[in-house]
Protein backbone atom coordinates (compact mmCIF):
# COMPACT_ATOMS: atom_id res chain seq x y z
CA UNK A 1 0.00 0.00 0.00
CA UNK A 2 1.47 3.29 -1.11
CA UNK A 3 1.35 6.83 0.78
CA UNK A 4 1.20 9.84 -0.59
CA UNK A 5 3.12 12.58 1.17
CA UNK A 6 3.17 16.18 0.94
CA UNK A 7 5.74 17.65 -1.19
CA UNK A 8 8.49 20.01 0.16
CA UNK A 9 10.09 23.04 -0.79
CA UNK A 10 10.79 26.36 0.99
CA UNK A 11 10.97 29.89 -1.04
CA UNK A 12 12.67 31.69 1.71
CA UNK A 13 15.63 30.12 3.14
CA UNK A 14 15.86 26.40 2.53
CA UNK A 15 17.08 23.91 4.84
CA UNK A 16 14.82 20.95 5.57
CA UNK A 17 11.50 19.89 3.60
CA UNK A 18 8.55 21.92 4.84
CA UNK A 19 4.47 20.49 4.01
CA UNK A 20 2.62 21.67 1.82
CA UNK A 21 0.07 23.22 4.32
CA UNK A 22 3.44 24.94 5.92
CA UNK A 23 4.83 25.92 2.89
CA UNK A 24 1.04 27.16 1.93
CA UNK A 25 1.51 29.55 5.02
CA UNK A 26 5.13 30.81 4.71
CA UNK A 27 4.35 32.10 0.56
CA UNK A 28 1.10 33.87 1.49
CA UNK A 29 3.08 36.45 3.04
CA UNK A 30 5.49 36.63 -0.25
CA UNK A 31 3.10 35.90 -2.73
CA UNK A 32 5.03 32.82 -4.35
CA UNK A 33 2.85 30.21 -5.74
CA UNK A 34 2.09 26.63 -4.51
CA UNK A 35 1.18 25.03 -7.39
CA UNK A 36 4.10 22.34 -7.22
CA UNK A 37 3.90 18.33 -7.04
CA UNK A 38 3.13 16.30 -4.55
CA UNK A 39 5.13 12.71 -4.54
CA UNK A 40 4.57 9.35 -2.99
CA UNK A 41 6.50 8.32 -0.51
CA UNK A 42 7.41 4.74 0.96
CA UNK A 43 8.52 1.46 -0.32
CA UNK A 44 6.23 -1.76 -1.43
CA UNK A 45 7.20 -4.69 -1.77
CA UNK A 46 9.44 -7.90 -0.82
CA UNK A 47 12.02 -6.42 1.36
CA UNK A 48 15.45 -7.82 3.32
CA UNK A 49 16.01 -7.45 6.59
CA UNK A 50 19.11 -6.32 5.54
CA UNK A 51 17.75 -3.19 4.38
CA UNK A 52 17.61 -2.13 7.66
CA UNK A 53 21.31 -3.09 8.90
CA UNK A 54 23.61 -0.12 9.13
CA UNK A 55 25.76 1.04 6.39
CA UNK A 56 29.37 -0.06 6.40
CA UNK A 57 32.26 0.20 3.75
CA UNK A 58 33.71 -2.29 1.01
CA UNK A 59 33.46 -4.39 -1.76
CA UNK A 60 32.29 -4.24 -5.60
CA UNK A 61 29.22 -4.13 -6.77
CA UNK A 62 28.23 -5.26 -9.89
CA UNK A 63 25.20 -3.91 -11.80
CA UNK A 64 23.18 -5.74 -14.61
CA UNK A 65 21.25 -2.71 -16.31
CA UNK A 66 18.37 -2.99 -19.10
CA UNK A 67 19.73 -0.35 -21.13
CA UNK A 68 23.08 0.55 -22.74
CA UNK A 69 23.93 1.08 -26.85
CA UNK A 70 27.31 1.38 -28.70
CA UNK A 71 26.65 5.00 -29.31
CA UNK A 72 25.67 5.84 -25.84
CA UNK A 73 27.78 9.02 -25.02
CA UNK A 74 29.14 10.95 -21.77
CA UNK A 75 27.74 14.43 -23.42
CA UNK A 76 24.93 15.27 -20.52
CA UNK A 77 23.28 17.28 -23.20
CA UNK A 78 22.68 13.77 -25.06
CA UNK A 79 22.52 11.01 -22.42
CA UNK A 80 18.83 8.98 -22.69
CA UNK A 81 19.56 5.94 -21.67
CA UNK A 82 19.61 4.93 -17.87
CA UNK A 83 22.77 3.29 -18.59
CA UNK A 84 24.93 6.92 -19.42
CA UNK A 85 22.58 8.53 -16.68
CA UNK A 86 23.97 6.23 -13.89
CA UNK A 87 27.15 7.88 -14.54
CA UNK A 88 25.51 11.59 -13.63
CA UNK A 89 23.49 10.21 -10.75
CA UNK A 90 26.81 8.86 -9.00
CA UNK A 91 29.63 10.99 -10.04
CA UNK A 92 28.47 14.30 -10.22
CA UNK A 93 26.46 15.98 -8.19
CA UNK A 94 23.20 18.49 -8.54
CA UNK A 95 22.46 21.52 -6.75
CA UNK A 96 19.77 19.93 -4.63
CA UNK A 97 17.92 16.53 -4.94
CA UNK A 98 14.69 14.77 -4.11
CA UNK A 99 14.21 12.64 -1.07
CA UNK A 100 12.17 9.38 -1.50
CA UNK A 101 8.99 11.70 0.62
CA UNK A 102 10.05 14.13 -2.31
CA UNK A 103 11.62 16.62 -0.14
CA UNK A 104 14.48 19.00 -1.61
CA UNK A 105 17.33 18.76 0.28
CA UNK A 106 20.55 20.17 -0.24
CA UNK A 107 23.30 19.26 -2.71
CA UNK A 108 26.23 21.11 -3.81
CA UNK A 109 23.93 24.39 -2.79
CA UNK A 110 23.80 25.10 0.86
CA UNK A 111 20.81 27.19 0.95
CA UNK A 112 17.95 29.06 -2.06
CA UNK A 113 15.64 31.40 -1.58
CA UNK A 114 12.88 33.21 -3.40
CA UNK A 115 13.69 37.07 -3.14
CA UNK A 116 10.42 38.18 -3.22
CA UNK A 117 8.49 36.32 -5.69
CA UNK A 118 9.43 33.44 -8.07
CA UNK A 119 11.03 35.46 -10.61
CA UNK A 120 14.24 35.63 -8.67
CA UNK A 121 16.39 32.99 -7.04
CA UNK A 122 19.21 33.23 -5.04
CA UNK A 123 21.35 30.10 -4.17
CA UNK A 124 24.29 30.11 -1.82
CA UNK A 125 26.59 27.32 -2.67
CA UNK A 126 29.20 24.87 -0.72
CA UNK A 127 32.39 26.35 -0.32
CA UNK A 128 35.72 23.44 -0.02
CA UNK A 129 34.21 21.18 -2.64
CA UNK A 130 36.86 19.91 -5.56
CA UNK A 131 36.25 18.55 -8.60
CA UNK A 132 37.97 14.82 -9.20
CA UNK A 133 40.80 16.61 -10.91
CA UNK A 134 41.23 18.64 -8.16
CA UNK A 135 39.33 22.03 -10.00
CA UNK A 136 37.44 23.91 -6.99
CA UNK A 137 33.71 24.03 -7.30
CA UNK A 138 32.34 27.49 -7.41
CA UNK A 139 29.50 29.78 -9.43
CA UNK A 140 31.32 29.51 -12.19
CA UNK A 141 30.44 25.74 -12.86
CA UNK A 142 26.78 25.90 -12.15
CA UNK A 143 26.56 28.83 -14.51
CA UNK A 144 28.76 26.99 -17.60
CA UNK A 145 26.78 24.07 -17.20
CA UNK A 146 23.53 26.17 -17.79
CA UNK A 147 24.92 27.98 -20.36
CA UNK A 148 25.70 25.08 -22.15
CA UNK A 149 22.64 23.21 -21.96
CA UNK A 150 20.62 26.46 -22.64
CA UNK A 151 22.49 27.54 -25.60
CA UNK A 152 20.98 27.79 -29.27
CA UNK A 153 22.38 24.68 -30.50
CA UNK A 154 21.91 22.45 -27.59
CA UNK A 155 20.12 19.49 -27.88
CA UNK A 156 20.13 19.33 -24.16
CA UNK A 157 16.41 17.69 -22.80
CA UNK A 158 17.29 20.56 -20.22
CA UNK A 159 16.91 23.49 -22.78
CA UNK A 160 12.72 23.50 -22.75
CA UNK A 161 13.13 23.86 -18.61
CA UNK A 162 15.56 26.22 -18.21
CA UNK A 163 15.43 27.88 -21.24
CA UNK A 164 12.97 30.31 -18.90
CA UNK A 165 16.10 31.52 -17.02
CA UNK A 166 16.73 35.28 -18.30
CA UNK A 167 19.58 35.96 -16.23
CA UNK A 168 22.29 34.41 -14.01
CA UNK A 169 24.87 36.41 -12.19
CA UNK A 170 27.44 35.40 -9.94
CA UNK A 171 27.97 38.63 -7.10
CA UNK A 172 30.46 35.74 -5.32
CA UNK A 173 32.16 32.59 -6.06
CA UNK A 174 29.42 30.91 -4.33
CA UNK A 175 26.70 33.00 -4.72
CA UNK A 176 24.66 32.89 -7.78
CA UNK A 177 20.89 35.20 -8.71
CA UNK A 178 18.74 33.91 -11.41
CA UNK A 179 16.55 35.87 -13.02
CA UNK A 180 13.45 34.09 -14.59
CA UNK A 181 11.64 35.60 -18.20
CA UNK A 182 8.42 33.96 -16.56
CA UNK A 183 7.76 33.22 -12.69
CA UNK A 184 8.49 29.68 -12.05
CA UNK A 185 7.59 28.64 -7.95
CA UNK A 186 9.02 25.13 -9.28
CA UNK A 187 12.20 26.28 -9.85
CA UNK A 188 14.19 24.49 -7.28
CA UNK A 189 12.99 21.92 -8.39
CA UNK A 190 14.60 22.04 -11.60
CA UNK A 191 18.33 21.74 -10.17
CA UNK A 192 17.81 18.26 -8.94
CA UNK A 193 18.29 17.32 -12.38
CA UNK A 194 20.72 19.01 -13.52
CA UNK A 195 24.42 17.04 -13.40
CA UNK A 196 27.22 20.04 -12.55
CA UNK A 197 30.03 20.05 -14.68
CA UNK A 198 33.60 21.36 -14.36
CA UNK A 199 33.99 24.43 -16.22
CA UNK A 200 37.02 26.32 -17.89
CA UNK A 201 36.59 29.41 -20.23
CA UNK A 202 32.94 29.18 -19.82
CA UNK A 203 32.50 25.44 -21.38
CA UNK A 204 32.67 21.63 -19.89
CA UNK A 205 36.60 20.79 -20.34
CA UNK A 206 35.70 16.98 -19.23
CA UNK A 207 32.69 15.59 -19.23
CA UNK A 208 34.19 12.71 -16.94
CA UNK A 209 35.55 14.97 -14.21
CA UNK A 210 32.77 15.27 -11.19
CA UNK A 211 32.46 16.42 -7.72
CA UNK A 212 30.60 12.85 -6.99
CA UNK A 213 31.81 10.17 -4.42
CA UNK A 214 32.62 8.43 -7.43
CA UNK A 215 35.42 8.36 -10.30
CA UNK A 216 34.24 7.08 -13.39
CA UNK A 217 37.70 5.39 -14.80
CA UNK A 218 36.41 2.84 -17.60
CA UNK A 219 33.52 3.71 -19.89
CA UNK A 220 33.21 1.60 -22.52
CA UNK A 221 29.50 2.06 -24.74
CA UNK A 222 27.71 -0.93 -24.61
CA UNK A 223 29.64 -3.07 -23.19
CA UNK A 224 30.88 -1.59 -19.12
CA UNK A 225 31.51 1.15 -16.87
CA UNK A 226 33.42 0.72 -13.84
CA UNK A 227 33.30 2.91 -10.61
CA UNK A 228 35.86 3.71 -7.84
CA UNK A 229 35.25 5.64 -4.93
CA UNK A 230 36.99 8.88 -4.56
CA UNK A 231 39.35 8.88 -1.91
CA UNK A 232 38.92 12.46 -1.66
CA UNK A 233 34.87 12.49 -1.81
CA UNK A 234 33.44 15.34 0.46
CA UNK A 235 29.95 13.41 1.50
CA UNK A 236 30.28 11.30 4.24
CA UNK A 237 26.76 9.92 4.75
CA UNK A 238 26.93 8.33 0.98
CA UNK A 239 29.78 6.26 -1.16
CA UNK A 240 29.99 3.12 0.43
CA UNK A 241 31.31 0.65 -2.12
CA UNK A 242 35.32 0.50 -3.26
CA UNK A 243 34.21 0.32 -6.90
CA UNK A 244 30.78 -0.74 -8.64
CA UNK A 245 30.94 -2.13 -12.50
CA UNK A 246 27.51 -1.60 -14.62
CA UNK A 247 27.05 -3.82 -17.89
CA UNK A 248 24.21 -3.88 -20.39
CA UNK A 249 22.43 -6.92 -20.07
CA UNK A 250 19.45 -6.30 -22.41
CA UNK A 251 17.80 -9.32 -22.79
CA UNK A 252 15.64 -10.01 -19.49
CA UNK A 253 16.29 -13.59 -18.86
CA UNK A 254 20.04 -13.35 -18.84
CA UNK A 255 19.68 -10.27 -16.88
CA UNK A 256 17.52 -12.15 -13.87
CA UNK A 257 19.73 -15.61 -14.52
CA UNK A 258 22.62 -13.57 -13.86
CA UNK A 259 21.68 -12.45 -10.29
CA UNK A 260 20.30 -15.66 -9.59
CA UNK A 261 23.33 -17.20 -10.51
CA UNK A 262 25.25 -14.40 -8.61
CA UNK A 263 27.02 -12.91 -11.84
CA UNK A 264 25.58 -9.62 -10.75
CA UNK A 265 24.41 -8.00 -7.45
CA UNK A 266 21.71 -5.30 -8.54
CA UNK A 267 19.13 -5.37 -11.76
CA UNK A 268 16.74 -3.07 -13.40
CA UNK A 269 13.60 -4.40 -14.84
CA UNK A 270 12.82 -7.79 -14.40
CA UNK A 271 10.09 -9.43 -15.67
CA UNK A 272 7.30 -8.27 -14.05
CA UNK A 273 5.54 -11.40 -15.27
CA UNK A 274 7.34 -13.82 -13.95
CA UNK A 275 8.83 -11.51 -10.55
CA UNK A 276 7.09 -13.10 -8.03
CA UNK A 277 8.62 -16.45 -8.61
CA UNK A 278 11.99 -14.76 -9.17
CA UNK A 279 11.35 -13.52 -5.27
CA UNK A 280 11.48 -16.42 -4.54
CA UNK A 281 14.72 -17.40 -5.98
CA UNK A 282 17.33 -18.25 -2.80
CA UNK A 283 18.89 -15.05 -2.23
CA UNK A 284 17.18 -12.84 -4.17
CA UNK A 285 14.85 -9.98 -3.14
CA UNK A 286 12.69 -8.05 -5.45
CA UNK A 287 11.52 -4.44 -4.56
CA UNK A 288 8.78 -2.55 -6.21
CA UNK A 289 7.85 0.84 -4.84
CA UNK A 290 5.73 3.51 -6.53
CA UNK A 291 6.74 6.22 -8.90
CA UNK A 292 5.52 8.12 -12.21
CA UNK A 293 6.75 5.63 -14.79
CA UNK A 294 4.34 5.74 -17.55
CA UNK A 295 4.53 3.75 -20.81
CA UNK A 296 3.93 5.67 -24.08
CA UNK A 297 3.55 5.19 -27.80
CA UNK A 298 3.54 9.05 -29.59
CA UNK A 299 2.34 9.60 -32.88
CA UNK A 300 3.97 12.13 -34.93
CA UNK A 301 1.16 14.85 -34.77
CA UNK A 302 2.38 16.78 -38.13
CA UNK A 303 2.73 13.38 -40.25
CA UNK A 304 -0.55 11.50 -41.93
CA UNK A 305 -2.71 10.27 -40.61
CA UNK A 306 -1.92 10.87 -36.94
CA UNK A 307 -2.64 14.47 -37.69
CA UNK A 308 -6.18 13.71 -37.91
CA UNK A 309 -7.59 13.71 -33.95
CA UNK A 310 -10.30 11.26 -34.74
CA UNK A 311 -7.91 8.52 -36.25
CA UNK A 312 -5.69 9.28 -32.64
CA UNK A 313 -8.85 8.66 -30.70
CA UNK A 314 -9.59 5.51 -32.64
CA UNK A 315 -6.46 4.65 -31.71
CA UNK A 316 -6.72 5.44 -28.19
CA UNK A 317 -9.79 3.38 -27.76
CA UNK A 318 -8.36 0.42 -29.72
CA UNK A 319 -5.73 -0.66 -26.82
CA UNK A 320 -7.29 -3.17 -24.02
CA UNK A 321 -5.87 -0.76 -20.95
CA UNK A 322 -6.99 -3.83 -18.77
CA UNK A 323 -5.57 -6.88 -20.57
CA UNK A 324 -2.12 -4.98 -20.35
CA UNK A 325 -2.37 -4.45 -17.22
CA UNK A 326 -3.13 -7.58 -16.54
CA UNK A 327 -0.67 -9.34 -19.15
CA UNK A 328 2.01 -6.92 -18.77
CA UNK A 329 2.60 -5.46 -15.82
CA UNK A 330 0.76 -8.30 -13.63
CA UNK A 331 -0.07 -6.25 -10.38
CA UNK A 332 3.18 -3.45 -10.69
CA UNK A 333 1.17 -0.81 -12.08
CA UNK A 334 -2.38 0.61 -13.48
CA UNK A 335 -3.63 1.70 -16.50
CA UNK A 336 -3.45 5.30 -17.82
CA UNK A 337 -5.51 7.24 -19.78
CA UNK A 338 -3.78 9.14 -22.52
CA UNK A 339 -1.78 11.96 -20.20
CA UNK A 340 1.34 11.57 -18.06
CA UNK A 341 -0.19 12.48 -14.95
CA UNK A 342 -0.93 9.96 -12.40
CA UNK A 343 -2.48 9.84 -9.07
CA UNK A 344 1.37 10.44 -7.37
CA UNK A 345 1.07 14.09 -8.76
CA UNK A 346 -0.79 16.58 -6.45
CA UNK A 347 -2.73 17.94 -9.37
CA UNK A 348 -4.43 14.47 -10.71
CA UNK A 349 -7.54 15.06 -12.38
CA UNK A 350 -9.73 12.70 -10.53
CA UNK A 351 -12.84 13.43 -12.40
CA UNK A 352 -11.47 12.67 -15.91
CA UNK A 353 -13.24 10.00 -17.10
CA UNK A 354 -11.18 6.50 -17.74
CA UNK A 355 -10.79 5.59 -20.95
CA UNK A 356 -11.47 2.23 -22.01
CA UNK A 357 -11.14 -0.54 -24.68
CA UNK A 358 -14.38 -0.15 -26.78
CA UNK A 359 -13.60 -1.08 -30.66
CA UNK A 360 -17.32 0.74 -31.53
CA UNK A 361 -16.07 3.90 -31.00
CA UNK A 362 -13.12 3.25 -32.69
CA UNK A 363 -14.65 2.66 -35.85
CA UNK A 364 -17.10 5.85 -35.04
CA UNK A 365 -14.15 8.14 -35.18
CA UNK A 366 -12.20 6.34 -38.20
CA UNK A 367 -15.68 6.90 -39.92
CA UNK A 368 -15.34 10.54 -38.71
CA UNK A 369 -11.94 10.48 -40.22
CA UNK A 370 -13.68 8.87 -43.76
CA UNK A 371 -11.69 6.10 -42.85
CA UNK A 372 -13.45 2.27 -42.82
CA UNK A 373 -10.05 0.76 -42.03
CA UNK A 374 -6.76 2.35 -41.14
CA UNK A 375 -3.47 0.45 -41.50
CA UNK A 376 -0.65 2.13 -39.26
CA UNK A 377 3.00 0.62 -38.19
CA UNK A 378 4.32 0.82 -34.23
CA UNK A 379 7.81 0.75 -34.04
CA UNK A 380 9.33 -1.03 -30.93
CA UNK A 381 11.80 -2.89 -29.35
CA UNK A 382 12.53 -5.61 -26.45
CA UNK A 383 15.04 -3.36 -25.00
CA UNK A 384 12.64 -0.26 -24.56
CA UNK A 385 11.06 -1.77 -21.46
CA UNK A 386 10.13 -5.40 -20.51
CA UNK A 387 7.03 -6.90 -22.51
CA UNK A 388 6.90 -4.10 -25.33
CA UNK A 389 6.95 -6.03 -28.11
CA UNK A 390 3.88 -8.22 -26.34
CA UNK A 391 2.36 -5.08 -25.32
CA UNK A 392 2.53 -4.01 -28.69
CA UNK A 393 1.26 -7.64 -30.41
CA UNK A 394 -1.82 -7.09 -27.92
CA UNK A 395 -2.49 -3.73 -28.83
CA UNK A 396 -2.91 -5.01 -32.52
CA UNK A 397 -5.06 -7.88 -31.69
CA UNK A 398 -7.07 -5.40 -29.94
CA UNK A 399 -6.91 -2.94 -33.11
CA UNK A 400 -8.08 -5.57 -35.60
CA UNK A 401 -11.38 -5.96 -33.89
CA UNK A 402 -11.75 -2.12 -34.52
CA UNK A 403 -10.92 -2.09 -38.12
CA UNK A 404 -7.00 -1.44 -37.73
CA UNK A 405 -4.07 -3.44 -38.84
CA UNK A 406 -1.40 -2.38 -36.71
CA UNK A 407 1.70 -3.74 -37.86
CA UNK A 408 4.28 -4.29 -35.98
CA UNK A 409 7.91 -2.95 -37.05
CA UNK A 410 10.98 -4.68 -34.25
CA UNK A 411 13.78 -2.83 -34.14
CA UNK A 412 17.12 -3.51 -32.71
CA UNK A 413 17.50 -2.81 -29.37
CA UNK A 414 20.67 -1.19 -29.88
CA UNK A 415 20.61 2.41 -31.55
CA UNK A 416 16.78 2.99 -30.80
CA UNK A 417 16.84 6.25 -28.75
CA UNK A 418 19.43 7.36 -31.49
CA UNK A 419 17.64 6.44 -34.49
CA UNK A 420 14.01 5.23 -33.75
CA UNK A 421 12.69 7.55 -31.13
CA UNK A 422 11.76 11.16 -32.13
CA UNK A 423 12.27 9.78 -35.53
CA UNK A 424 9.82 7.45 -36.53
CA UNK A 425 6.06 8.72 -36.73
CA UNK A 426 4.51 5.57 -34.22
CA UNK A 427 7.23 4.00 -32.26
CA UNK A 428 7.23 2.95 -28.67
CA UNK A 429 8.86 4.46 -25.29
CA UNK A 430 8.62 5.67 -21.65
CA UNK A 431 8.89 8.44 -18.89
CA UNK A 432 10.21 8.11 -15.47
CA UNK A 433 7.75 11.08 -15.10
CA UNK A 434 9.12 14.17 -13.25
CA UNK A 435 8.57 15.84 -9.84
CA UNK A 436 6.05 18.60 -11.01
CA UNK A 437 3.32 18.71 -13.30
CA UNK A 438 4.68 21.41 -14.36
CA UNK A 439 8.35 19.35 -15.42
CA UNK A 440 6.26 16.86 -17.10
CA UNK A 441 4.29 18.97 -18.91
CA UNK A 442 7.19 21.21 -20.12
CA UNK A 443 9.63 18.37 -20.97
CA UNK A 444 7.08 16.16 -23.57
CA UNK A 445 4.00 18.35 -24.52
CA UNK A 446 4.84 22.36 -24.62
CA UNK A 447 5.12 23.20 -28.50
CA UNK A 448 9.17 23.31 -29.24
CA UNK A 449 10.13 21.18 -26.41
CA UNK A 450 13.32 19.06 -27.08
CA UNK A 451 11.40 15.88 -26.18
CA UNK A 452 7.97 16.45 -27.28
CA UNK A 453 7.99 12.96 -28.83
CA UNK A 454 4.79 13.42 -30.79
CA UNK A 455 5.50 17.01 -32.23
CA UNK A 456 2.07 18.06 -30.42
CA UNK A 457 1.43 22.08 -30.19
CA UNK A 458 -1.68 22.92 -28.71
CA UNK A 459 -2.58 26.50 -28.51
CA UNK A 460 -4.63 26.14 -25.32
CA UNK A 461 -2.86 23.77 -23.73
CA UNK A 462 0.48 26.17 -23.94
CA UNK A 463 -1.35 28.82 -23.19
CA UNK A 464 -2.83 26.60 -19.63
CA UNK A 465 0.92 25.44 -19.32
CA UNK A 466 2.27 28.94 -19.18
CA UNK A 467 -0.20 30.56 -16.73
CA UNK A 468 -0.12 27.61 -14.08
CA UNK A 469 3.58 28.25 -13.94
CA UNK A 470 2.80 31.26 -12.28
CA UNK A 471 -0.07 31.25 -10.26
CA UNK A 472 -0.38 31.89 -6.78
CA UNK A 473 -3.85 30.60 -6.14
CA UNK A 474 -3.65 26.58 -5.60
CA UNK A 475 -7.08 26.17 -6.73
CA UNK A 476 -6.84 27.99 -9.88
CA UNK A 477 -3.90 26.15 -10.48
CA UNK A 478 -5.51 23.14 -9.93
CA UNK A 479 -8.16 23.94 -12.00
CA UNK A 480 -5.42 24.55 -15.33
CA UNK A 481 -3.89 21.37 -14.63
CA UNK A 482 -6.81 19.37 -14.90
CA UNK A 483 -7.86 21.07 -17.94
CA UNK A 484 -4.30 20.06 -19.48
CA UNK A 485 -4.74 16.47 -18.55
CA UNK A 486 -8.17 16.84 -20.35
CA UNK A 487 -6.30 18.19 -23.47
CA UNK A 488 -3.90 15.73 -23.40
CA UNK A 489 -6.58 12.45 -23.09
CA UNK A 490 -8.99 13.60 -25.91
CA UNK A 491 -6.82 15.85 -28.26
CA UNK A 492 -3.01 14.74 -27.35
CA UNK A 493 -1.07 12.83 -29.76
CA UNK A 494 0.20 10.39 -27.62
CA UNK A 495 -1.58 6.82 -26.38
CA UNK A 496 -0.45 6.29 -23.09
CA UNK A 497 -2.05 3.21 -21.75
CA UNK A 498 -0.21 2.08 -18.52
CA UNK A 499 1.34 3.61 -15.40
CA UNK A 500 3.88 1.19 -13.57
CA UNK A 501 5.64 0.91 -10.32
CA UNK A 502 9.31 0.72 -10.04
CA UNK A 503 10.50 -2.71 -10.05
CA UNK A 504 14.83 -3.79 -9.52
CA UNK A 505 15.73 -6.99 -8.02
CA UNK A 506 18.73 -7.74 -5.87
CA UNK A 507 20.77 -10.03 -4.17
CA UNK A 508 20.15 -10.49 -0.30
CA UNK A 509 24.20 -9.48 0.38
CA UNK A 510 22.59 -5.37 -0.49
CA UNK A 511 21.70 -3.24 1.60
CA UNK A 512 19.85 0.34 1.40
CA UNK A 513 17.84 2.50 3.10
CA UNK A 514 14.32 4.05 1.91
CA UNK A 515 13.96 4.36 -1.77
CA UNK A 516 14.04 7.08 -4.01
CA UNK A 517 11.12 7.23 -6.51
CA UNK A 518 12.03 9.96 -8.93
CA UNK A 519 13.56 7.42 -11.22
CA UNK A 520 14.27 3.44 -11.05
CA UNK A 521 17.11 1.59 -9.03
CA UNK A 522 16.41 4.10 -6.09
CA UNK A 523 16.86 7.64 -7.90
CA UNK A 524 19.42 5.72 -10.18
CA UNK A 525 22.03 6.20 -7.00
CA UNK A 526 22.30 2.77 -5.80
CA UNK A 527 26.31 2.84 -5.99
CA UNK A 528 26.41 6.05 -4.10
CA UNK A 529 23.48 4.96 -1.38
CA UNK A 530 23.26 1.26 -1.36
CA UNK A 531 26.12 -1.02 0.79
CA UNK A 532 27.27 -4.77 1.24
CA UNK A 533 25.77 -5.75 4.64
Amino acid sequence: MTKKSECSIKVGKHHAGITRREFTRRTAALGVSTAFAGTVGGVTGIFSESAKASPKAGGHLRLGMAQGNTSDTLDPALMVTEATNLINYNCKNFLAETDHNGALVPELAESWEADGSPLRWVYNLKKGISFHDGKSFSAEDVIGTINYHISDESKSALRSILKNIKEMKADSPHRIIFTLAEPNAHFPFLMTSLPIDSIKDGKPYDFRNGTGSYVLKEFEPGIRTIFERDPNKWEDHVGFFDSAEAVPLIDTASRQNALVTGEVDLINRPDRKTWKRLAGAKGVVVVQYPGRLHRTWPMHVDTAPYDNNDVRLALKYAVDRDELNEKILSGTGSVGNDHPISPAYAYFNSELPQRTYDPDKAKFHLKKAGMENLTVTLSTSEGIWPGAVDAATLYSESAAKAGIDLQINKVPNDGYWANIWLKHPFCASYWSGRPTEDWMFTSGYAAGGSWNESRWAHPRFNELLKAARGELDENKAREMYWEMQQLCSDEGSSVIPLFADWLDAHSDKLAHGELKSNRELDGLRPIRRWWFV
